[in-house]
């Protein structure tokens, strides 16, 4: 709880040495009590927003917790809650890292994160390890903030992590001031000692004196909190890029990445703008000439282009893609369907490369049975009813 005092470790980033600490300490929201005394100040963590002057406020305390082996996933994505005063001139990339944990929102436990965070940072974290701050440490390294929210650095103890920021000359205590996209630190005894924070999370707004986060790792999942200045030991504030370091305002339109058969005038009609506005964008010469995996910068104005996914070429994708060695594409839309997947927590994100492989079939089938198929009907080929509920939850739109 908050009374524990936890060591700051000695080489900022010693992997090894956060693990220690985090077995040794405890580090991390971890009781046994912790959904009920959630539960009783929030309702149930499962809610993808929590209204401002329906909740109160509450600590959570610590799970137990077991070595059990993590499984990959990825959250599933909710709606989420409406904005509150509080989110100022951000820069661009607070909206990505934060759009970053929202595609967390529901991840529980072992899952994908953990797994990230061991793959990278070895043998050490091999059990279900507190993730809050492996969890930050996803988001800033998916949203390509890593200067800026984890100066470089891989972070799974919530006390290195806010210690770095100290030493950086980015570390305020207490809530005064705080603001969308700053990272906050929690000790439930209430105090703005860094040595016995216990938690992490990021804010995502603030009205009044409620403060509004997404939090790994809170009740054994990602939810969002409500949280108040008697439990913030203090925050740190990224140095986060801006519009104007990010680019131009010429690419407000966003991006579109090249896939397997795609012409510029083809991108072009489904975005509804030109080929030549495209091109004086992207510097290119010869619009004959560009290739799959290319990224290209989209004219402000343009719309997002529509996604169709045919169940007939999908089906035949998943039986075509899957016996063949290496990553071959021969449906691009496979990875609309892989991005639900991802988004669902059912497939790694290095498994969305548009190929309909053995993991792609495998988490289509965890998708059937979530649904409640089972046996032949769960066998991983896509059938027209189960396409379309997934269809519906993220965006594209099936044929036959």
């Amino acid at each position: 709880m908050g009374d524990t005092e936890r060591p700051v470790p000695e080489r900022d980033g010693d992997q090894d040495e956060q693990a220690a600490h985090l077995v040794r300490t405890d580090n991390g929201p971890t009781v046994a009590s912790e959904v009920e005394l959630l539960t009783e100040k929030y309702g149930s963590p499962d809610m993808a927003w929590l209204p401002p002057r329906h909740r109160g406020t509450g600590r959570p305390g610590r799970r137990a917790r077991a070595g059990r082996r993590a499984r990959a996933g990825r959250g599933r994505r909710h709606r989420g809650h409406r904005r509150h005063q509080g989110r100022g001139s951000a820069g661009m990339s607070v909206d990505g890292m934060i759009a970053q944990a929202e595609k967390s929102l529901g991840l529980r436990e072992p899952n994908a994160i953990q797994q990230w965070y061991r793959e990278r940072n070895g043998s050490a974290y091999n059990y279900n390890f507190p993730w809050c701050n492996a969890a930050v440490t996803y988001w800033a390294t998916q949203a390509g903030e890593r200067d800026a929210v984890l100066h470089g650095t891989d972070y799974a103890y919530t006390v290195a992590h806010a210690q770095r920021f100290k030493n950086a000359g980015e570390w305020h205590a207490g809530a005064r001031g705080i603001k969308r996209g700053d990272i906050v630190f929690f000790d439930w005894g209430g105090t703005n000692d860094i040595a016995r924070i216990d938690h992490v999370g990021i804010v995502t707004s603030v009205s009044g004196a409620n403060v509004y986060t997404i939090e790994g790792n809170t009740a054994n999942v990602c939810a969002r909190r409500v949280r108040r200045e008697a439990e913030i030991a203090g925050y740190g504030r990224p140095k986060y890029k801006t519009a104007s370091s990010s680019g131009s305002s010429a690419s407000a339109g966003g991006t579109y990445k090249v896939k397997s058969g795609d012409t510029l005038s083809k991108i072009a009609a489904a975005h509804d703008t030109t080929v030549q506005a495209i091109a004086s964008l992207n510097g290119i010469n010869n619009p004959d000439r560009i290739r799959a995996g290319q990224t290209l910068k989209m004219p402000s104005g343009a719309t997002a282009a529509k996604k169709v996914v045919s169940l007939k070429q999908l089906v035949a994708a998943f039986k075509r893609d899957a016996p063949k060695s290496g990553t071959p594409v021969s449906y691009p839309p496979v990875e609309y369907v892989e991005d639900a997947l991802v988004a669902e927590g059912l497939l790694a994100r290095q498994y969305a490369d548009g190929h309909a492989g053995t993991a792609t079939k495998s988490a289509y089938s965890l998708w059937q049975q979530r649904l409640g198929y089972r046996g032949a009907d769960a066998d991983g080929l896509p059938g027209m009813t189960s396409l379309k509920r997934l269809a519906a939850k993220h965006g594209f739109t099936v044929v036959a």
